[in-house]
């Protein structure tokens, strides 16, 4: 279960509260969930805890070659193609049928390889590359987003039918700086993990009162990950006062430096009306498509002809409808 984790980290946020409370109602269900947020904010380490049925396989969705990834999620039968192995090749679905998948970063597919991954959620069954029989899989999908994919969807590079596919239910991770109360809890928690991988005494690493509070007055703009990154450095140079007080200087200077160096908000600027126009009509037009069977329905719907539909297709990049040329 979430609300005792096993490593030892309890955050005790009320953010953080409500996230673990979500994540204990849903790791004894079935249903697909999204967990967003941050980077750094700790999106695989709660997913992980989210599912109880093995096998448990996890998709790292930003280290699969594009090209490769219907390969490697429906894997392929002996020389299905140049280059294949003479043996059967078995997919991530297939690994992990009657267990669970986590698909990590899952915003860094490609929209094309969206509509595999949407295929499959849509009938359960994959047929590998090569093969000629279908197979059934059961197996729960757990997913994580670096960004809020309603916000994707409107940019146009996230499928909304796959999102409602992904999303039976959705959590949300806060970053660090909208939950500042949970910086000393990670801080101890990794001094703990560190001082033991280093061989030292977890006395020797000591923060007064006041560092502390330094420390949780930062933003952290890497999140957890910062916050690790941090007492790792403070665990091999802290064993005294003086080196502790370095390691404090030199993370508020290099969080002070990132701000700095970040986009400020500026005056809103406006595009021409060309532009606009232009963004919209490729806005409106990828909806329709998305939402209708075929480009005959289509033109019916936007009240043109499927000849004016196929040169705007052309005009605006929209080759693609449903997936299929």
């Amino acid at each position: 279960m979430v609300s005792e984790p096993s490593d030892g980290l309890i955050l005790r946020s009320p953010a953080m509260t409500q996230v673990y409370a979500t994540a204990r109602c849903l790791a004894s269900s079935n249903v697909s969930v999204l967990v967003y947020g941050e980077s750094g904010v700790g999106k695989s380490w709660l997913a992980e805890r989210i599912q109880t049925r093995s096998p448990f396989v996890r998709v790292d969705c930003n280290a699969i070659p594009a090209e490769l990834f219907s390969s490697e999620l429906f894997g392929y039968m002996p020389n299905a193609f140049t280059g294949a192995s003479s043996k059967r090749k078995v997919g991530l679905l297939e690994a992990a049928n009657h267990g669970t998948i986590l698909f990590d970063e899952i915003n860094e597919l490609s929209l094309e390889n969206q509509v595999l991954l949407l295929h499959f959620l849509q009938n359960r069954t994959i047929i590998p590359i090569g093969g000629l029989e279908s197979r059934k899989i059961e197996t729960r999908v757990i997913s994580t987003a670096g960004r809020d994919p309603r916000q994707l969807i409107k940019e146009g590079a996230f499928r909304q039918d796959l999102y409602y596919r992904l999303c039976v239910s959705r959590i949300y991770i806060p970053p660090l700086r909208e939950r500042r109360e949970d910086v000393p809890d990670l801080i101890d928690y990794f001094i703990q993990k560190y001082a033991e991988e280093y061989g030292i005494e977890r006395e020797q690493i000591q923060l007064t009162p006041e560092q502390m509070e330094r420390l949780t007055a930062l933003d952290w703009m890497g999140n957890i990950r910062e916050v690790e990154n941090f007492t790792q450095q403070l665990c091999f140079w802290g064993d005294t006062p003086e080196g502790v007080e370095e390691c404090i200087r030199q993370v508020s200077h290099s969080i002070q430096c990132e701000d700095l160096s970040s986009p400020r908000p500026s005056a809103p600027s406006h595009k021409p009306l060309k532009e606009a126009l232009r963004d919209f009509e490729t806005s409106y037009l990828r909806t329709v498509l998305d939402q209708t069977p075929d480009l005959h329905t289509a033109a019916l719907e936007l009240g043109i002809s499927l000849r004016t539909l196929n040169k705007k297709r052309t005009e605006l990049g929209l080759t693609r409808h449903g997936g299929l040329d």
